[in-house]
């Protein structure tokens, strides 16, 4: 959900990974909910028993829900230039944070490339792969 937090959101500590499209930072997030990365959680002062809120940058978490003591925010740096508009409140989420921590990861001009053209390839096979399920079963 894009728009303006609440007036009397805070969050206790939020935690920004940030990066190109294609740099892991989903990856990243899901290891590090699971457990399977304790070495880096700890760096970035991740408790598993805290249950951390994953979000992507364009969004608040849900109101319906109380703010979670970490929130883990999905920051994909090349989708900023594309869509301006969304991007309005990181400042603000920023300054609502009792704690803030920003990883940026960086992968090599190559490797983003390579990637990149892997996800594009594997979308456009998506696209095409006939359905489960024949039409006429349906």
């Amino acid at each position: 959900m894009s728009g303006a937090a609440p007036l009397d959101i805070r969050v206790p500590h939020t935690i920004i990974v940030a990066g190109a499209s294609c740099s892991g930072k989903s990856t990243l997030l899901r290891r590090m909910v699971r457990g399977e990365l304790p070495a880096v959680a700890a760096q970035l002062g991740i408790e598993s028993a805290a249950h951390p809120v994953t979000i992507d940058v364009t969004e608040w978490p849900s109101p319906d829900r109380p703010i979670a003591r970490q929130l883990l925010v999905h920051y994909d740096i090349c989708a900023q230039s594309l869509r301006r508009d969304g991007f309005n409140h990181i400042d603000d989420l920023a300054a609502r944070s009792d704690r803030l921590a920003v990883l940026t990861l960086c992968v090599s001009p190559a490797e983003l490339r390579r990637r990149n053209r892997a996800r594009c390839r594997d979308t456009l096979l998506d696209l095409f792969r006939p359905p489960f399920r024949p039409l006429h079963d349906i």
